[in-house]
C-alpha cells in the first residue's frame, strides 16, 4: 500500500506541476500581450487611484507606469472633463465609450477615448478596467474638417450667384442666399 501511496502522491506532484506550469504559460502570454498592446490598459479603484497601468502610458502620455500606480487618475483629466469621467466610471458595469482630455507629461492634453468595465468583483483585479487610445489626430482632423464646412458655407451664402445641390434623388441639400433671389424660394422652403 506504500508503493499505491506513493505512486498517487508522485502522479498527484506531476499533474500540480504541469497545470502550475500551463498557468505560468497564460501568465506570461496575457502580460506579453499587455505589455505590448498600442492601446493603454488601467485598473483604477473605486476611488479613482490607479492599480495598475500599462507600459503603453509612457508611449502615449509620457508617464511611466510606476509614476502612476498609487495616484490619483482624476488629477490628469482636464477639469471640465472630470465630472463625466467620473459618471463614467460609475457606469461601468454597461459597456461604455467616453472621449475627454488628459494632460501629457509635457503638459499639453490629448484626447482620449475609453472602454470601462467594472471588474471589481474578479479576484486578482478588483477595478475598472480602461482599455483607452489617444484619439487626438482624429479629433484635431474632426476640428478642421467643422471649421472647412462652415467656411465653404459662409463662400456659398455670400455669393451673390445661385447655388444650390441636391442628393442623388434630387432632393435639394444646398439652398443659397443667391438661390432664394433668383428662385423666390426661401430655404427652409426647399431643402
Amino acid at each position: 500500500t506504500n508503493g499505491h501511496l506513493l505512486v498517487r502522491a508522485m502522479r498527484y506532484a506531476i499533474e500540480r506541476r504541469s497545470a502550475i506550469d500551463a498557468l505560468q504559460r497564460r501568465e506570461e502570454h496575457f502580460r506579453s500581450m499587455i505589455e505590448n498592446a498600442l492601446d493603454m490598459i488601467t485598473i483604477v479603484q473605486r476611488e479613482g487611484i490607479f492599480r495598475y497601468a500599462s507600459p503603453s502610458h509612457e508611449r502615449v502620455l509620457g508617464y511611466r507606469p510606476e509614476e502612476l500606480v498609487g495616484s490619483a487618475a482624476l488629477a490628469l483629466i482636464h477639469e471640465e472633463d472630470a465630472e463625466s469621467v467620473a459618471a463614467a466610471l460609475t457606469h461601468a458595469d454597461r459597456d461604455l465609450a467616453f472621449e475627454y482630455r488628459v494632460r501629457h507629461r509635457n503638459g499639453t492634453w490629448r484626447y482620449v477615448e475609453s472602454f470601462a468595465r467594472d471588474l471589481s468583483s474578479v479576484p486578482g483585479v478588483q477595478g475598472i478596467v480602461l482599455n483607452s487610445r489617444d484619439v487626438t489626430e482624429r479629433h484635431n482632423f474632426e476640428e478642421r474638417l467643422r471649421v472647412a464646412n462652415q467656411t465653404v458655407r459662409a463662400v456659398l451664402q455670400a455669393s451673390p450667384l445661385a447655388i444650390c445641390a441636391t442628393d442623388v434623388e434630387g432632393r435639394v441639400r444646398t439652398w443659397n442666399r443667391g438661390a432664394q433671389k433668383m428662385f423666390g424660394w426661401a430655404e427652409w422652403e426647399v431643402l
